[in-house]
């Protein structure tokens, strides 16, 4: 009788324990699924699209964002990732060069399954970030991520900040022209310290001034002593403010003519095909593609002309037309106040 009780207390420590297992599993199993649930929610509702392979690239699944990226193609389970990688470039999904195409879709069969972030644009122009993120039980994850609004708004702010940016230097070019004005007795003195200061301003290598002599159709441009040089290429230049300085303008001649005949800011774009550059200037001019001319008024009568070189093709342009006119205009008051008491 005795083993019989130890059997039924065998028993029943054997069912009571079989009760707690059960119910542990139940509850861990409830504990996964909710998991499970919740990362469904949270992947199904994520702007990251994100597909499941195994490590032979074989489609284990996917989420709703990432089908958003293949409206045209059947995710199924099995779907081969050099197929699909393939159909990405072949169909334009993202911008690849045809003659380059074999070459980005090999590599990127290279690569799958390591640890990878590219950053492709879109057929359509949006910017679509790629990453590959190899799992410890070797399932590999993709995910696609569209980063167009932020790179947008990334420009946005870079393009802001560099308006910024010329609009203190603009600032800066008026305030230091009106210091130069208020504090140097002579007109001369300013004209060339203005003259600098627009080179630095523009980056422009080379400024020099004219002044008008004469009167009705004796009218002339002579050169200043307003001669400024970027001091890396001093040397450079040293052949042409020889030409300058030796020759006489009249009005209409060369660009400082024209703007004194105009009286207007003038512009050439590209002095090697301008005809009113004679070959003596043009041969000095070396690395110098544009001309800019700004007339400086005393009343309604240019007195003096401001003559600047660019490396560059320099296209007119309203608003820096509009500074140098503003920048000109204080100028001129030391002419109309001081030279012309």
């Amino acid at each position: 009788m005795v083993w019989l009780w130890v059997l039924f207390l065998v028993v029943v420590s054997l069912v009571a324990a079989l009760a707690l297992v059960a119910r542990r599993f139940h509850a861990t199993r409830e504990r996964l699924n909710r998991t499970e649930s919740r990362l469904a929610t949270v992947l199904e509702n994520s702007d990251t699209g994100l597909a499941v392979w195994d490590r032979d690239g074989g489609l284990i699944g996917c989420n709703d964002r990432f089908r958003e990226f293949y409206p045209t193609v059947q995710l199924k389970e099995g779907l081969v990732f050099e197929d699909l990688t393939r159909f990405t470039a072949t169909r334009g999904l993202v911008q690849v060069p045809e003659d380059e195409m074999e070459t980005w879709v090999v590599d990127r069969l290279a690569r799958f399954g390591t640890v990878e972030n590219d950053r492709l644009r879109t057929s359509d122009g949006r910017w679509l970030e790629i990453d590959t993120r190899p799992t410890r039980s070797g399932e590999v994850l993709l995910l696609y991520t569209d980063t167009t609004h932020g790179r947008e708004t990334e420009a946005a702010l870079s393009d802001r900040s560099e308006q910024l940016v010329r609009q203190s230097a603009d600032l800066t070019l008026l305030t230091d022209t009106i210091r130069i004005v208020s504090t140097e007795t002579v007109p001369e003195s300013a004209t060339a310290a203005v003259v600098a200061l627009v080179c630095a301003w523009a980056a422009w290598p080379v400024g020099y001034a004219y002044r008008v002599s004469g009167s009705g159709d004796d009218l002339m441009l002579d050169p200043m002593p307003a001669w400024f040089a970027d001091t890396n290429a001093v040397e450079t230049y040293s052949e042409f403010r020889d030409v300058v300085e030796q020759r006489r303008l009249k009005p209409g001649e060369g660009i400082a003519g024209r703007a004194l005949y105009t009286g207007r800011v003038s512009w050439i774009p590209n002095l090697a095909v301008d005809p009113s550059i004679n070959t003596e200037a043009r041969s000095a001019m070396v690395g110098l593609r544009g001309a800019c001319a700004v007339p400086i008024r005393d009343g309604d009568a240019v007195v003096v002309v401001l003559e600047f070189l660019a490396r560059e093709q320099l296209v007119p342009d309203p608003s820096t037309t509009r500074l140098l006119e503003a920048a000109a205009e204080i100028l001129s008051w030391t002419w109309q106040t001081r030279f012309n008491p």
